[in-house]
């Protein structure tokens, strides 16, 4: 198949946010990818250092880079009007303070149209920022290690690893997108939260005709960041809770919901109840309660606890669900979990 601009117009989408200190680095990955028919969308979030001075900079050099400002807003709504302003066939995402691979967009591209799927997905490379050396570790979330070499060089979708639904990594980047698929899919970034990749991937996961993997590390996925919005107390520290609540209504809204509903106990829960491992100090006893009621809410009457029991958090969850803050904390103190 030949491949033309006009076909095949790549929009690479780039939401930026005070991130001077690593843009340069990721701007040059993208400008020399061996793929040339780009659309670069730079979407400055309402930074206040010289983040925007360095787009300027670079799309005086490439006429391929466009820039939309707007007010501080968050990642997600700068990744969805990245998504409403782009013109693209294809749609990848690439976060500011990361960089991509040479080839990353071309094996994207390929992938996608020789199994002719929704979603090209691809393996990660962790780049440490304290030793700035790259990482792999073949259990890592990243490395999707999981997937069996069957379902390589071929197109599937959730029902084909429905055992397994709740392992594909749920990041934007390190993938390619059809933009009519996308788009016409009306699925967005929960806007004002944190961890909004999660119903995002699941919802398109659910939604698409095929998806298809390369396992080739084309993606360096920047760790260790000292001002990462991850690594800050800040008042998100609930938004796991309200995610997970979007993602199961997201399931219910398709038949695989009774399948996947013991699968999703042990993924709420474990995600909800690490949340708290790493919560400032500030905000964890008011989490702890919040945490509480959450699982008091649940109906463990529909599920199968069995699974749940089998999990490292499992200690961890029989004390919020039982206890009070303060035997929590001394069991937290005593190492019990």
């Amino acid at each position: 198949m030949r491949v033309t601009k006009e076909d095949h117009l790549v929009s690479v989408i780039v939401p930026i946010y005070n991130v001077s200190k690593y843009l340069r680095t990721c701007l040059d990955s993208i400008i020399t990818q061996s793929y040339p028919y780009l659309e670069i969308v730079c979407i400055n979030d309402g930074s206040t250092d010289d983040s925007l001075d360095i787009i300027e900079e670079y799309r005086k050099k490439d006429n391929r880079i466009v820039v939309f400002s707007q007010e501080n807003k968050g990642l997600s709504a700068a990744r969805n009007r990245g998504i409403d302003i782009s013109t693209g066939n294809y749609i990848t995402f690439v976060d500011a303070d990361d960089f991509i691979e040479v080839n990353m967009v071309e094996v994207l591209l390929k992938n996608l149209l020789t199994y002719n799927t929704d979603i090209a997905i691809e393996s990660v490379w962790e780049f440490d920022e304290n030793t700035q050396q790259k990482r792999s570790n073949e259990e890592s979330y990243f490395s999707m290690s999981w997937l069996d070499q069957t379902y390589l060089n071929r197109a599937f979708t959730y029902n084909d690893i429905i055992d397994k639904f709740f392992y594909m990594p749920v990041m934007a980047w390190a993938k390619m997108y059809r933009a009519d698929f996308l788009k016409q899919s009306g699925v967005r970034f929960p806007e004002g939260l944190i961890y909004e990749d999660n119903p995002f991937f699941f919802e398109l996961f659910l939604k698409a005709s095929g998806i298809s993997v390369d396992k080739r590390q084309l993606y360096n996925y920047r760790v260790n960041v000292p001002n990462s919005i991850m690594n800050k107390p800040s008042n998100h520290f609930a938004d796991m809770i309200i995610i997970m609540r979007l993602i199961e209504n997201i399931l219910k809204k398709y038949s695989c919901y009774d399948n996947l509903k013991d699968k999703f106990l042990v993924y709420r829960l474990i995600h909800t109840l690490k949340t708290i491992q790493t919560v400032h100090p500030k905000y964890e006893k008011k989490y702890f309660y919040m945490l509480q009621q959450e699982i008091l809410n649940i109906d463990m009457l529909y599920y199968n606890e069995v699974e749940l029991a089998q999990t490292p958090v499992y200690p961890i969850y029989c004390s919020i669900r039982n206890d009070f803050y303060w035997q929590y904390k001394l069991k937290k103190l005593l190492k019990k979990f």
